[in-house]
């Protein structure tokens, strides 16, 4: 009777157990090339630096001014390598105090570890060139993927 009931048990318990688990997305492409963290420096002076990273289609901004005011934002990005040039839409973006943003689209260019985007502004149409526009957000960025440091033998090396 033991041998009855425990193949029973495992058929009505592993259907439920690979239901409840969360199944990761496999990236490919340019989603995939673009995990991780991405810095540049942005404004008319190039003096603002920007943290970026990307997890899936999760990104996190976070921005720091030159007058102390820190900021960051949470969204999403979806983006299209089958264009020429490339697409990119950053969408559900919200900043710490649940402000919603609209949507931004732009353009990009992903060359090793180097990510070239432009974008339209809020709610502004998408670029149709790596050509800086008009208003907030509407500026060419070239992001570098971020240097890690880590311990060795007592002294830091970049990674």
């Amino acid at each position: 009777m033991k041998s009855r009931v425990l193949p029973r048990l495992l058929l009505a318990i592993v259907p439920a157990l690979l239901a409840a688990s969360p199944r990761e997305e496999v990236l490919s492409g340019d989603l995939a090339k673009l995990q991780g963290s991405w810095t540049t420096k942005a404004g008319p002076k190039r003096d603002i630096p920007v943290t970026m990273a990307i997890k899936g289609h999760q990104v996190i901004v976070d921005v720091a001014s030159p007058l102390g005011l820190a900021i960051h934002a949470e969204g999403r990005l979806k983006i299209d390598e089958s264009t020429s040039p490339k697409t990119i839409d950053w969408v559900e973006f919200s900043i710490v105090d649940g402000h919603e943003m609209p949507e931004v689209l732009g353009l990009y260019e992903l060359k090793g570890d180097t990510f070239k985007t432009v974008n339209g502004g809020p709610n502004n149409g998408r670029p149709s060139e790596f050509k800086k526009g008009d208003g907030a957000l509407a500026d060419i960025l070239v992001f570098s993927r971020a240097k890690t440091e880590v311990a060795d033998s007592g002294a830091k090396t970049k990674k």
